[in-house]
């Protein structure tokens, strides 16, 4: 009997000792996931982090550009408003000067810049001379002024002698345009 239980007794150490293996390996496989999922956890968080933070910054950047637009659109509205009470009388106005007044001059040089012409008086005068003038004026591709044509175009923007009120002195026609070249500079430059 002694005997007997004495092979129980190894067979059933046997089957512990497998087990105890068993045990140390899905444990080591345990330790080792909980390392994976750790360092997950970690790449996650900084992620997370790292997500919140560009949204962060493009919520800015989105705020600016809305606070930009707020400032051009009045500007352009202001613009367009002017160019729809011009007629063919109030181009001709401009057109008939031989030699027009500096701030005319002014004017159509930068409305031709704007437009990508040649900013010169004889350039001016055909473009006047064309019955869709206006209508290319008020249609006028403004999301598309390159930057080297807004660079040009500060020539004109930034003299302090170059504004609608100082230009309507010597024409009316010629201030709107003005404040069209103003306010296409100015979305071109937010639009950026």
């Amino acid at each position: 009997q002694v005997e007997s239980m004495t092979i129980d007794l190894e067979q059933k150490q046997d089957i512990v000792a497998r087990k105890q293996k068993e045990c140390s390996e899905l444990l080591i496989q345990i330790v080792e996931k909980r390392q994976k999922a750790a360092e997950q956890e970690k790449q996650v968080e900084a992620d997370s982090t790292r997500i919140a933070k560009e949204e962060a910054e493009t919520q800015i950047i989105a705020d600016d550009a809305q606070r930009d637009l707020a400032k051009a659109m009045p500007a352009l509205e202001a613009a367009v408003d002017a160019l729809e009470k011009l007629d063919k009388k109030a181009i001709a106005e401009v057109k008939v000067f031989a030699k027009p007044p500096e701030n005319v001059m002014k004017t159509m040089n930068a409305v031709m810049t704007i437009m990508e012409k040649p900013a010169t008086w004889q350039q001016a005068k055909l473009e006047l001379n064309d019955v869709n003038f206006l209508n290319r004026i008020k249609n006028f591709d403004k999301d598309n002024i390159s930057h080297t044509v807004l660079k040009k175009a500060e020539k004109y923007t930034k003299d302090p002698g170059f504004t609608p009120n100082l230009v309507s002195k010597s024409s009316t026609a010629a201030a709107a345009l003005c404040m069209w070249v103003h306010a296409m500079a100015l979305y071109a430059t937010v639009f950026r």
